[in-house]
């Protein structure tokens, strides 16, 4: 079996498609990074405000909620290449509206508000269709190792993201770095206009409510995909509260420099790019089922030992050890999904679960900030570590737990 990795893992890189996906999936990603950190010490530098910074990140998820069902239903009538050329040129398009209003606007909230609202939502339909054309261009016999090597270099970029931000934020002010996504997204586009690749799209199709309940019913019907999203429902919620008001206890706790910070949460990236090779490898050993269970205990002890020690060190050891089981956990999902499910119905389910499993997070991020201001940071890192524990104790008593 390890001679089969082996060969897989060198013919996936003999692949000229992939390569090409592998690198527009580089540069978007990268500039994602840097954006999803620069935006919450922007709003901080703004109002020196959890709860707004919560609000903020709040309204980033509400696209994957009411539009990414749709968006997936959508992303199956069209060539998936023409279509996220579109995306990204709108997400260029609102990083430098975004840009602008920080430069010149007096009160720039009003418009940085649903900037992130439609940057989110591009940045949905772009990944909707970049998963779609993974499953049009690979084998079926190495998605397992090719989203393997994205979940990979998803890592790299919550590396190497945090330590250009920091860069930038020692040299620039905040807002210069939106420049530096802009022209990523660009590269991006670029690279993207190099993939060789041709789909025949069925003009007949049915009415989008209809393709939906379609989407709706093949998803119902696999039990553990079904299972799977409303775990990742809780995970997500936890997840991105941790992420949200870690930025909050390392500028007020540990009062760290926004260009620290930046460096400290390149630690992600190493832990993550850890994650993602052991991931393949460690479900060979024990199953995908029992994988997706452990990691999500374990990711809990990240979110305690930040509680309870509550210091950079445990900090840094915090983002390494989260970022490192968090990585296996959505390997573990995007690998099933890829896996479990036709390339004609990918954009529906990739869409429906989606928005299931953002469903708690606007939500549980708007009231983390109110916690945090009430109470602390201590209490709303072991609420997540309670919620985590409790799921994984659920999905262990599940079908889940034997998939192989």
């Amino acid at each position: 079996m390890q001679n089969d990795i082996g060969f897989e893992n060198k013919n996936i890189w003999s692949n000229r498609s992939f390569i090409n996906l592998y690198g527009t999936a580089f540069f978007v990603n990268m500039g994602v990074k840097i954006y999803a950190l620069a935006l919450p010490l922007l709003v901080y530098e703004l109002t020196r405000s959890t709860e707004v910074m919560g609000w903020v990140r709040a309204v980033e998820f509400i696209p994957h909620i009411f539009l990414a069902a749709i968006i997936g239903v959508v992303v199956d009538r069209f060539n998936k290449k023409s279509w996220s050329l579109v995306m990204l040129l709108g997400q260029v398009l609102i990083l430098a509206i975004t840009w602008i209003s920080v430069s010149y606007l007096r009160n720039p909230l009003w418009l940085l508000i649903p900037c992130a609202f439609l940057m989110m939502a591009l940045d949905n339909a772009y990944n909707n269709a970049r998963m779609s054309m993974i499953k049009q261009v690979i084998p079926s016999h190495q998605l397992s190792i090719a989203t393997a090597r994205m979940g990979g270099l998803y890592s790299f970029f919550d590396a190497v993201g945090p330590v250009m931000a920091g860069g930038i934020f020692m040299v620039s002010s905040i807002q210069n770095s939106f420049l530096v996504v802009i022209a990523l997204i660009m590269f991006s586009g670029l690279v993207l206009l190099r993939l060789d690749y041709h789909e025949v799209i069925d003009a007949n199709h049915p009415p989008i409510l209809t393709s939906l309940a379609s989407g709706w019913k093949i998803l119902r019907e696999n039990r553990p995909m079904w299972l799977i999203s409303l775990v990742i429902m809780f995970l997500n919620a936890t997840g991105s509260v941790f992420t949200l008001q870690i930025i909050f206890f390392a500028k007020d706790t540990l009062a760290l420099s926004d260009a620290y910070v930046g460096y400290l949460f390149a630690l992600t990236g190493l832990g993550g790019v850890v994650g993602s090779v052991l991931s393949d490898k460690l479900r060979l050993k024990i199953g995908l089922g029992r994988l997706f269970t452990y990691t999500i205990a374990l990711e809990a002890m990240g979110f305690i030992g930040v509680a309870i020690f509550p210091t950079t060190l445990s900090l840094a050891l915090s983002l390494f050890w989260t970022s490192m089981i968090g990585i296996m956990t959505s390997i573990c999902v995007w690998t099933y999904r890829q896996e479990a499910f036709e390339k004609n119905v990918m954009g529906r389910i990739t869409g429906i679960t989606g928005m299931i499993s953002k469903i708690g997070m606007p939500v549980s991020l708007v009231l983390s900030g109110y916690i945090v201001n009430l109470t602390g940071t201590a209490t709303i890192f072991l609420i997540c570590a309670l919620v985590q524990v409790g799921v994984a104790l659920a999905i262990w008593c599940s079908p889940v737990r034997q998939l192989s």
